[in-house]
């Protein structure tokens, strides 16, 4: 165990040099935590999270952005229901995805929308938003047969179809952005829903597909995490599970004796030891969270806290945040 402490503080050595936040390294304890060091903002329905820095944070109920510094709390209304958060660090700005209003920025105290009208949008439906280290903004303004991925930068909008990019459909269903890295998560037909890898202009279509696929994310070391639902299959064999695939393989990640009905993986996040914590629907005698340290799958003791977990964050100080449906949980690694 204290060779991969050791190991895991060499490693975030190694991660913060590139950010040049030395002073935020963390000693990465190897010991998960599921004792709870603060619960926040009690009673609401924390739908989206972001965070900026240990002190800065914004979280959305329904159309409200509140934002919260320095333990001072300000709330901005948008016109339609907020659905994703998303710092943007170039610019000082908060961008978010909408229920109907288009792509939505919040910058000095004001909000405005990049919409079908004012920027050629395909729909004002926008799910998911990223920001990548230059100011760059993706996010998916899509549906069948319509529209793709969405691209902001000064003002300008392009939108990546199966037609002029290697998207090999227009629906996109998830979007994650490590530094100037995106991957993009695609659906279509069941059975035939794929991965793009965009690095440096290029892009890259995966050797990664699912029946439907949902959330995903990246860890430290650029793997790729997704979640497979076969919810929608006829086929009782096949059981729900997240494919994690390193760049030169490809594995199943599936809790022991875990069945179909047992395991409905719907959220997912890796945090800076690359543990990947899990918000999942449960049984009558299972947690709603679980966690993969790499070896092994570990749930909460039955004091935990079952609230449905909206949103997973973390933040430098490998902190995980948890939007439920009673606050925001902050677990203290």
């Amino acid at each position: 165990m204290k060779k991969l402490y050791l190991l895991m503080t060499v490693v975030a050595f190694a991660t913060a040099c590139k950010t040049c936040e030395i002073d935020e390294i963390p000693m990465l304890n190897p010991e998960i935590s599921f004792e709870i060091s603060e619960h926040l903002r009690v009673g609401e329905n924390i739908k989206n999270l972001c965070l900026v820095n240990q002190k800065n944070y914004f979280y959305s109920v329904g159309a409200n952005i509140i934002r919260v510094q320095n333990d001072q709390q300000t709330t901005f209304t948008a016109s339609s229901e907020i659905l994703s958060l998303a710092w943007n660090n170039a610019e000082a700005a908060l961008y978010f995805g909408t229920h109907a209003s288009g792509l939505g920025c919040l910058k000095n105290g004001q909000i405005h929308y990049f919409t079908e009208s004012s920027h050629g949008l395909p729909r004002n439906l926008v799910r998911h938003v990223v920001c990548d280290s230059e100011g760059g903004v993706w996010f998916n303004t899509s549906a069948h047969l319509l529209g793709g991925l969405g691209y902001l930068q000064n003002n300008r909008v392009e939108i990546y179809t199966p037609q002029n990019s290697l998207l090999p459909d227009n629906l996109i269903k998830s979007i994650v952005c490590r530094d100037q890295e995106i991957w993009v998560a695609t659906g279509g037909y069941v059975t035939y829903q794929k991965v793009v890898k965009i690095a440096a202009g290029q892009w890259e279509l995966l050797p990664v597909s699912g029946y439907y696929l949902m959330e995903m994310d990246v860890d430290t070391n650029g793997a790729l995490n997704i979640i497979d639902d076969y919810g929608l299959s006829s086929s009782f064999s096949v059981t729900n599970h997240i494919i994690n695939y390193t760049g030169k393989q490809t594995k199943i990640l599936l809790p022991p004796s875990a069945t179909r009905f047992s395991f409905y993986p719907y959220r997912l996040k890796s945090d800076r030891r690359n543990y990947l914590w899990v918000a999942k629907y449960s049984s009558p005698d299972a947690k709603r969270l679980i966690v993969y340290n790499g070896e092994s799958w570990i749930e909460p003791p039955a004091s935990f806290p079952d609230d449905f977990i909206n949103c997973i964050a973390t933040d430098p100080q490998n902190r995980i945040w948890l939007g439920t449906t009673d606050g925001i949980y902050r677990l203290d690694q």
